[in-house]
């Protein structure tokens, strides 16, 4: 199942598919999944969808229409999305018309939808709820991708007198072809008194295609992405960017029986870019149009409160383990349980040369399904350290730090856990050394009480060994 493990460069999560396109439109969040965006920080909608017709008899027309009922002064639907969002604990929804027979009244009655819906969520404790839009109806009614923010799907953010309506709009994909559109949008939404940040301007990822193209408005060919159109070298970006196909590293991880591994070896591709490290996201000859997101896009941390535990469990694995050792064989998913993972995959940092490669392991856990693994080798004094997270937490008097780790072979090899603090970002101070003197999980504890007061904002891993290991 996939399992998303990267959320660090995203903001706000769709709860995507799983619908009929003509008569089961209305798709909420899985509980687990809801509990890993908030965990994370991230927001997360639920879906309707009005899928493209190009046929009169097409069931979805009746269901717009069904939508927009009104009873009165109220639109029933909508106190039943509210109501269902609050119960559920979800952020808001995702709408995408794209029903061809609508007209200039459906648009009409869609935006006083819209409207009666903030209000009404406002007027029931829950203001934070949000509409999203996606750019196919325009506001005469038809279908009209404008690919860009125009005047012709404005009023689905606003009304002419400059109340909100939508509070995002996700922008159709083709803006590729034109090196205006995207800029124009961020000029007029800045005319009006709107963030260009919540225009989202589409990117299609979808499933197996190739990284950094996208299919021409017939799905036949195959379209480089401009990037600069959407964020200048050297310039603020012009808008916020929308990713259709998040769930990409899953399907090709999962390519000729692959697993949980190389899931993630696709998520790190997709995400930090084709060298596996956000510091390094030049393009290669395999990808010579992906930087990854991570080029464009600055890692969020959601690591803010006392206390922090982690375990490096992505959320699934091929058996759970308790205290390292399984308790449960087979392949299993849970978001709910899914610890927060580290904030860049994966920066090292070595005064030699690069010899480690961190990696999320299914193979060992110590609680969970998977842990963080360190291989490759370690020359004598030089060490290496991985970055781990980024951080706001206050240290108090009691506060310690407590690591559990082992090694697959007894060595002279040792792990630090390095600290950076808020008032001395460029000073790391270390715990107590953890010994691999042994195979079995040990754990090192570091009293922190001597820092109380002071903020960590970087957490990281160091190791490093007075003699060489050729194999660590």
């Amino acid at each position: 199942m996939c399992a998303p493990s990267m959320w660090q460069y995203t903001d706000d999560m769709v709860f995507w598919g799983g619908s009929d396109r003509d008569t089961k439109t209305i798709l909420t969040p899985t509980a687990h999944t809801i509990d890993a965006a908030h965990r994370n920080g991230v927001r997360v909608y639920g879906k309707i969808f009005y899928g493209w017709n190009g046929s009169p008899d097409n069931a979805a027309l009746q269901r717009v229409r069904d939508l927009l009922v009104k009873n009165g002064s109220t639109f029933p639907v909508a106190d039943k999305l509210i109501e269902a969002a609050v119960f559920y604990g979800f952020d808001g929804w995702f709408i995408n018309q794209e029903n061809y027979q609508t007209n200039a009244t459906d648009a009409q009655n869609m935006r006083d939808f819209i409207r009666y819906f903030r209000t009404k969520a406002a007027s029931v404790g829950a203001s934070h709820l949000r509409f999203v839009w996606y750019d196919a109806m325009a506001e005469d009614g038809s279908r009209n991708f404008q690919n860009a923010y125009t005047t012709t799907n404005d009023g689905y953010l606003r009304t002419p007198g400059g109340d909100p309506v939508s509070d995002a709009m996700f922008l159709n994909f083709w803006w590729y072809n034109n090196a205006n559109g995207i800029p124009n949008s961020r000029a007029l939404a800045l005319s009006q008194g709107i963030s260009p940040y919540n225009l989202y301007a589409g990117i299609w990822t979808e499933n197996y295609r190739k990284l950094g193209v996208t299919p021409d408005p017939n799905g036949a060919n195959e379209l480089a992405i401009t990037w600069d159109y959407l964020f200048p070298e050297g310039q603020p970006h012009n808008t916020s960017v929308g990713i259709y196909g998040g769930e990409t590293p899953f399907f090709k991880g999962m390519l000729n029986d692959g697993g949980p591994t190389r899931v993630n070896q696709q998520e790190e591709l997709y995400w930090s870019g084709p060298n596996g490290d956000p510091t390094n996201t030049a393009t290669t000859t395999t990808y010579p149009n992906w930087n990854g997101f991570a080029h464009y896009i600055p890692a969020n941390s959601a690591v803010t409160t006392l206390p922090f535990v982690t375990n490096f469990n992505a959320g699934q694995g091929v058996r759970y383990h308790i205290d390292g050792t399984p308790s449960m064989a087979g392949q299993w998913t849970n978001l709910s349980v899914q610890d927060l993972l580290p904030t860049w995959r994966w920066i090292v940092t070595t005064t030699g040369t690069k010899s480690i490669t961190p990696s999320i392991d299914y193979a060992e856990a110590f609680y969970g399904g998977s842990s963080l693994k360190v291989t490759g080798s370690l020359a004598a004094g030089v060490p290496q350290e991985v970055k781990l997270y980024q951080t706001q937490l206050t240290v108090e008097s009691n506060t310690s730090l407590r690591f559990i780790h082992r090694s697959t072979a007894a060595s002279a090899a040792q792990i630090e856990i390095g600290l950076a603090f808020e008032d001395a970002p460029t000073t790391m101070v270390y715990s107590t050394a953890g010994l691999a003197t042994d195979t079995n999980w040990t754990t090192t504890e570091f009293p922190l009480g001597a820092h109380a007061g002071r903020k960590i904002v970087l957490i990281t891993a160091r190791y490093s060994s007075p003699g060489d290991i050729a194999s660590y």
